[in-house]
This record gives C-alpha cells, sequence and structure tokens, in this order.
C-alpha cells in the first residue's frame, strides 16, 4: 500500500505575553495568520514572524509553523 501525502493549509501562529496575573502566571494570548504558502522555507517564515512580532509591543513566547496535510491511498 502506497500513501500519498497532499499538502493542505499553512499558518503561522505566534504566541505572546501580555503580562502576569495577579499569581505571577504570565498571560499568554495567540495570533494565527492564515494562507502561508506551504513551500515556504522555514527561515523565511521565522524571518517573517519576528517581522510581525516586531510590530507588537507585547514578548513573544512562541513561534509555530502548522502544516495540514490529507494522506490518502494512491489508486495504484
Amino acid at each position: 500500500m502506497v500513501i500519498v501525502r497532499t499538502p493542505g493549509f499553512t499558518r503561522l501562529a505566534l504566541t505572546f505575553q501580555e503580562g502576569t496575573d495577579a499569581a505571577g502566571k504570565p498571560i499568554l494570548y495567540t495570533r494565527s495568520i492564515s494562507n502561508v504558502r506551504s513551500e515556504a522555507a522555514d527561515d523565511a517564515v521565522y524571518q517573517v514572524a519576528q517581522w510581525i512580532a516586531s510590530l507588537s509591543t507585547d514578548l513573544l513566547v512562541d513561534i509555530q509553523r502548522v502544516d495540514q496535510a490529507v494522506l490518502a491511498e494512491s489508486g495504484s
């Protein structure tokens, strides 16, 4: 059995810290950017994430690239 992988969507998820709560735990929120080209190189995606984060006054905590793909059996 041969499995074929078909790329789906790719998005970028940036997690920021906007402060701390009364207990001293970080208050985090995530912003997602859709329609990232699935063939984009990781270093290019990372640089774009850094640039987007530079527009915020909050601390960038995490950068995630989320790739989705469809797996199916080959017809042959």
